[in-house]
């Protein structure tokens, strides 16, 4: 499977944590939210995406909806993504309601 992987802004953050395991990967580095706006981002002709990360909040539900705006049709496993907040559940509603824009055969608008 294909693995597209992005660090936010890591001249500043620092770099992903070895302990990920993303040894020959290269990453996208990004200083806008959505790894989708990201220089060099390309899916290859992939019509589907498995999103994990951090910031759920924030980067991963913005990286969901530009994917779900460009066609894609997009799986965030719950136990994959995290956040900051002491309230993940808060981050966790705009993927109900990406969830419910995307129906079979259907196709979002842009984002």
């Amino acid at each position: 499977m294909p693995a597209v992987v992005s660090e936010q802004y890591p001249k500043g953050l620092g770099h992903t944590a070895p302990e990920v395991g993303l040894e020959g990967e290269r990453p996208l580095e990004k200083t806008v939210f959505s790894a989708v706006r990201a220089s060099d981002f390309d899916l290859g002709g992939c019509e589907q995406a498995i999103v994990c990360g951090i910031e759920t909040h924030v980067c991963v539900s913005q990286t969901v909806h530009d994917l779900l705006g460009r066609g894609v049709e997009v799986h965030v496993p719950a136990d994959a993504v995290g956040s900051r907040s002491l309230n993940v559940k808060k981050a966790r509603p705009p993927f109900r309601r990406s969830r419910s824009t995307r129906r079979r055969g259907s196709r979002p608008g842009p984002v």
